[in-house]
C-alpha cells in the first residue's frame, strides 16, 4: 500500500503544489489519477519516486519511505529518460552495472527481459532510432530489470503510435499481473483511465486534492463531466 499523508509541498515555499494531500494506493492495481496539465501529476510521481521531498507530511511504501526504496521503484517519465550516446542494451543494464551484478549474469538477464517485451531486434540500436512506443517498452524494461515492484508512469500513452497503444496497455496489465507489481500512472486523456485504471483518482485545484472515483461511476460520460469541471 502506498500511504500520502498530508503532504505539502511548494517549490518556491510560497505557491503550494499541495497542501495536507492525501490518498492510499492499493497495492498490486493500476492507480490511474485523472488532471489537467499543471495540476501537480508529475510533482506528485517524483514526490513518490524520491526525487523530491514533502515540506511536511509523510509517504510511506509498503511502510517504507520512498528515501529507503532508491533504485527500487521505476520512474518513468513522460520525456525520453533514455541516454542517448548508450545503445539500447546499455540502457536497460544500467541498474544491474550500479548494483554492480556479476557481469558475467548481465547479459542473461537483460536477454531474458528483452525476450519477454519483445524488443529483442532493438537491444543494438541507439534511442534515437526508436519510435515512441519502443522507447516506452524500454524504459519498461530497465524498470523490470531493477527489481522494481512499483512502477510510477507519466503519461506513458501520450507518446506513442496508435499501432503500439494496444501492445503498451496490454504490457502494463501483465506486468500488474505477472509480477504482482504496483503501477500509478498519470494522464490527461479519459481514454488511459477507460482502458487501464483499476483505481481511478481526479486530481485538481490549486493546492491540488485528489478524488477517489468509485468503479461504478468510471465510464465516460461520468469522467467527461467531472474532467471539464477541473479547476486549475
Amino acid at each position: 500500500m502506498i500511504i500520502i499523508d498530508n503532504v505539502d509541498f511548494s517549490y518556491d515555499k510560497k505557491n503550494y503544489i499541495f497542501k495536507g494531500l492525501k490518498a492510499v494506493f492499493d497495492p498490486y492495481k493500476i492507480s490511474v489519477i485523472l488532471g489537467p496539465n499543471g495540476v501537480g501529476k508529475t510533482t506528485l510521481l517524483k514526490l513518490i519516486a524520491g526525487v523530491l521531498s514533502p515540506i511536511r507530511g509523510e509517504i510511506r511504501i509498503f511502510g517504507k519511505r520512498p528515501v529507503e526504496l532508491r533504485g527500487k521503484i521505476g520512474y518513468i517519465p513522460q520525456l525520453n529518460g533514455l541516454y542517448p550516446w548508450m545503445r539500447v542494451k546499455e540502457n536497460i543494464e544500467l541498474p544491474l552495472r550500479i548494483r554492480s551484478e556479476d557481469p558475467s549474469k548481465i547479459s542473461e538477464i537483460v536477454n531474458k527481459v528483452a525476450e519477454k517485451l519483445s524488443i529483442e531486434e532493438l537491444l543494438n540500436k541507439y534511442p534515437k532510432q526508436l519510435s515512441g512506443g519502443e522507447i516506452q517498452k524500454v524504459q519498461l524494461a530497465r524498470a523490470l530489470i531493477s527489481g522494481s515492484d512499483l512502477f510510477l508512469l507519466d503519461e506513458p500513452l501520450s507518446m506513442i503510435d496508435i499501432d503500439y497503444r494496444e501492445e503498451i496497455i496490454d504490457l502494463l496489465k501483465k506486468i500488474v499481473s505477472t509480477n504482482k507489481s504496483t503501477i500509478i500512472m498519470v494522464t490527461h486523456n479519459i481514454e488511459d483511465v477507460l482502458e487501464l485504471g483499476d483505481k481511478v483518482y481526479i486530481m485538481r485545484n490549486k493546492p491540488a486534492e485528489m478524488i477517489e472515483i468509485q468503479k461504478e461511476l468510471v465510464n465516460r460520460d461520468n469522467l467527461q463531466k467531472l474532467y471539464r469541471g477541473l479547476n486549475v
